[in-house]
């Protein structure tokens, strides 16, 4: 009998969610890292919620980052969150927060013809199973 069993890198869950793009009207890897990439055919707005916070790229007027208690204002769109963790962080909120309003200046700004945002939700990701902030995040 195999059992296997989940390795907690922190103590407190975050989660990916995901909202259908086509409902919000608008166009658009580490390894060992949780990661997502939509197959099922519809076209999704990818974000990530840790502590409460919900870090999502590529909304409102500017394409911006949004950091907030509640979803950017997705109209009627309702965002659906994954019912298990993604993973486990102790990283705090401000550095996720950091990194998510440098995430352009290193990686370039939002272009709705060419990207999509689950290149943000997975290096969100990425930092959280890290151990500490990344240096880029605190500038």
């Amino acid at each position: 009998m195999l059992i296997v069993s989940e390795e907690k890198f922190g103590t407190f869950p975050y989660f990916f969610g995901r909202t259908d793009i086509d409902c919000m009207d608008r166009t658009k890897r580490a390894a060992l890292t949780p990661q997502r990439i939509s197959f099922s055919g519809k076209r999704v707005h990818m974000w990530i919620n840790y502590r409460g916070t919900y870090f999502e790229y590529g909304v409102g007027p500017s394409r911006g980052v949004h950091v907030g208690t509640s979803l950017y204002n997705h109209g009627n769109c309702a965002g659906q969150m994954e019912s298990l963790p993604a993973g486990y962080s102790s990283l705090s909120v401000e550095c996720l927060t950091r990194c998510a309003q440098n995430y352009a200046t290193r990686y370039g700004r939002y272009q709705p013809m060419y990207d999509i945002v689950h290149p943000f939700a997975n290096m969100m990701s990425r930092i959280l199973c890290s151990s500490k902030c990344p240096v880029w995040c605190m500038k």
